[in-house]
């Protein structure tokens, strides 16, 4: 029999012990036991149990060999009840010792160690614990030296071994809770001694014994622990052998421990984990569903050691996942996703973070579209992570968000039907609020990836336009925070914000005459941008003067430079009153400024379409965004020729009162733009003011209503420059009358300067009115 004892002095040691006699405690039951074997068994010096132990081992054998099993049972069941239960410490280590002696007398007759192997396999309990003397180890030994023969007949039945060990693990077992630390540290030894004789017929005893040993790992008395490491390792061993071990029902067992924070704890399960994947006949892959939490919980744990040990056996876990992917072997990645996200959330440590990033990874890039369910979560963690100040788990995450939108973006319509595209777009658009900019531009990716799904209303993305029709809830919902991110800091957040909404309003127009109709989706972001624009009109860093001709321009580009112009025009309509009347006046100003200025091809070539022939569009800008500002309008109407129509614009304050302050600097600028080379057709026609008369009246209009400063100078000295014969020879003519006292003034036949169907009375009325009423306000 196996003692872990060395050294020292057991009288020593155990001189405190409880020094009662146990034979008062022993029942009359125990006839079977000599009397000196019960005394000694219960004494209080470690060397005299053990004596009595190596001759009750004895007794079993010779019992053993003559088939007298009950007998022995009795004498079991009486060291169980009298010794091993007994409320005497030294009863109870006398009866483990006893029980793991009876055990070797029963079953171990063959299977004994030398002195030399015992030794190899003891571990100490202190200084002052009971050593094994050479002799007794010599008198241990002795009973191996049966041979085969004699130990082969007296081996008994399956049944007789399995009687003996239910009577005695339970009691061992319960040892291992025992006050003492003596006592548990006996318990681990009697039970590394049953199960190295029984062996195979030990393995029913494991998920119990799993168990204890999970306690006792975690023990106080450092002993007790060497201890509890040494049957370990034997119990490893046994189970590894048997044919019979079912790690099916083992798992659960596993399972339920892996939520320990004792680090001694996890290290013995994590050697439990890395033994069991080594078997070549157990796939602890398929119970990684089970036990991947737990070994990420141990990426956290404040001892190093651990964390190693843990992070090696996901290593090889992971190393195994794409060997089966490759051998096109089924692993339930999405059993184990979960896990994986739970680790990645920012309460989590740094390292466990990157290992359960670095997983999802690899498991999106395994499973592809069987994990198309779990991407809208994926999105949420993997967005969190983009802003970390760790580089790796920045990358990591990046490539993350790379493999997601490969997978988006090949994955067919039955795959599909399991991406929730609505929560994938909520997470993004949740992101575009996010503080750091890496973030933001990568949730304007993913709401630029999934907004074909949320046009159609369903989780199929196209390559197509996104449909006509009115935005959907999702749509209008990304509105505001697009338009908050115009005005972001960064400017490539700026610039695929405004992608973004340009492909919002890309939809078709419904109807077909060709104008900017409340039908059009162009409308909806032309409104939004004008409610923007009025909030930050009064703002020198706002939106419409830091990125205005940015914005307007690019979606020009976008959706059609007449669409967007037209569209504007409408969406300025009811910016009549209040604030929104002075917004509105400075983005028609803007607008008419970026219209005639702006460096754009298609822009140049509608203003060169206008230029001496007023065109449906000029008539359409006139009726819709100039209408809020005198620049706009006879900055517009100068530049196409409409001479008569600016002029009446012009002439019209002479009853409506002097224009507001805000006007008079808007007069200001537009002498600036006149003397700009795109007004250098218009300042030719000069030469000809008996061909253009109503121009040189729109002129010295504008000159009477400037103040005499920079601009009213300007003008007079341009005016100075015309030929005094030519306007010797205009015609004195006839009063410019207000529009409500004197006749209507119709545009001059010659040159063609408006559009047959033009109703210049209409668009006149239109701008006083607007006038009229900001004047109010």
């Amino acid at each position: 029999m196996n003692f872990f004892s060395s050294g020292g002095s057991a009288s020593a040691h155990e001189k405190d012990n409880d020094s009662s006699s146990s034979s008062f405690l022993v029942s009359s039951s125990s006839s079977d036991i000599p009397p000196l074997i019960m005394k000694n068994l219960s004494d209080k010096l470690y060397e005299r149990r053990k004596v009595a132990a190596l001759q009750l081992e004895q007794i079993i054998k010779d019992l053993n060999a003559k088939g007298e099993h009950d007998a022995a049972l009795r004498i079991i069941d009486t060291l169980c009840r009298d010794f091993a239960r007994s409320p005497s410490a030294n009863n109870r280590k006398g009866g483990l010792i006893g029980l793991a002696a009876a055990t070797v007398g029963l079953v171990g007759g063959n299977t004994t160690t030398s002195h030399a192997q015992n030794v190899q396999e003891t571990t100490s309990l202190n200084a002052a614990d009971a050593p094994a003397s050479t002799a007794a180890a010599a008198a241990s030994a002795a009973p191996g030296a049966d041979t085969n023969e004699d130990s082969a007949s007296t081996i008994p039945g399956a049944k007789i071994v399995q009687a003996h060990l239910a009577l005695c693990v339970p009691p061992i077992l319960d040892a291992f809770a025992d006050a003492d630390g003596r006592v548990r540290y006996y318990a681990c030894e009697a039970l590394y001694n049953v199960a190295k004789v029984a062996r195979e017929a030990f393995v029913p005893y494991f998920p119990s014994a799993f168990d204890a040993l999970c306690r006792l790992t975690a023990d106080n008395d450092a002993n007790v622990q060497n201890a509890a490491h040494l049957l370990d390792r034997l119990i490893k061993d046994i189970v590894t052998e048997s044919p019979t071990f079912d790690v099916v029902e083992f798992i659960p067992l596993l399972r339920a421990k892996m939520g320990a924070l004792n680090p001694y704890v996890r290290q013995f399960l994590v050697g439990w984990i890395t033994l069991l994947d080594s078997v070549p006949d157990i796939d602890m892959v398929e119970f990684l569903p089970d036990l991947l939490d737990g070994l990420f919980g141990m990426l956290g744990d404040a001892a190093r050691e651990i964390r190693l040990q843990a992070d090696t056996a996901l290593e090889e876990f992971l190393r195994e996942l794409r060997r089966r992917a490759h051998d096109n072997k089924h692993a339930d990645y999405a059993a184990m996703a979960p896990s994986l996200l739970r680790r990645s959330a920012p309460a989590e440590n740094d390292f466990t973070r990157l290992t359960a990033i670095s997983w999802l990874h690899a498991f999106v890039d395994l499973g592809g579209p069987s994990l198309l369910r779990l991407f809208p979560e994926a999105l949420q963690h993997m967005f969190g992570c983009l802003e970390h100040p760790e580089n790796r788990l920045r990358e990591t995450a990046a490539k993350l968000s790379d493999r997601m939108v490969d997978i988006i973006a090949t994955a067919n319509a039955e795959e599909l039907a399991n991406f929730d595209a609505t929560a994938a777009m909520e997470a993004a658009r949740e992101a575009l609020g996010d503080n750091d900019a890496r973030v933001r531009l990568e949730a304007l990716r993913w709401v630029a990836v999934l907004l074909p799904s949320a046009a159609a209303g369903h989780a199929v993305p196209s390559s197509s336009s996104i449909s006509a029709g009115a935005w959907t809830d999702d749509e209008r919902l990304l509105l505001s925070p697009l338009l908050r991110l115009l005005r972001d800091a960064d400017e490539e957040v700026a610039s695929r914000a405004l992608d973004v909404l340009a492909r919002l309003a890309g939809g078709k127009v419904q109807d077909n005459n060709g104008g900017g109709t409340p039908q059009d989706r162009a409308v909806v972001l032309t409104e939004a941008l004008v409610d923007t624009w009025a909030t930050d009109a009064g703002d020198p860093g706002g939106l419409l003067r830091a990125r205005g001709e940015s914005v307007v321009l690019r979606l020009c580009n976008a959706l059609g430079h007449e669409r967007v112009l037209r569209c504007f025009g409408h969406a300025l309509g009811d910016c009549t009153s209040g604030t929104r009347g002075d917004a509105a006046s400075k983005m028609s100003q803007a607008l008419g400024l970026i219209f005639l200025t702006a460096d754009d091809a298609r822009l140049e070539e509608l203003r060169g379409a206008m230029r001496g022939q007023p065109t449906e569009l000029l008539v359409d800008l006139l009726r819709g965004f100039a209408v809020h500002s005198v620049f706009s309008t006879a900055s517009l109407s100068l530049y196409a020729g409409a001479y008569t129509h600016a002029f009446r614009c012009l002439e019209s304050f002479g009853v409506l009162g002097a224009p507001p302050e805000s006007e008079m600097g808007e007069l200001a600028r537009l002498v600036a733009l006149l003397e700009s080379p795109v007004f250098a057709p218009m300042r030719l026609r000069l030469l000809q003011p008996k061909a253009y008369p109503d121009l040189l009246r729109a002129l010295y209009a504008l000159l009477m209503l400037l103040p005499q400063g920079s601009a009213f100078k300007a003008l007079r000295m341009r005016l100075r420059s015309v030929p005094a014969l030519e306007l010797l020879a205009l015609d004195g003519g006839t009063d410019a009358k207000v529009p409500s006292r004197a006749p209507r003034r119709s545009p001059p036949a010659a040159p063609p300067t408006a559009v047959s169907s033009t109703d210049w009375d209409a668009l006149l009325d239109g701008f006083v009115e607007s006038v009229g009423k900001t004047k109010c306000n």
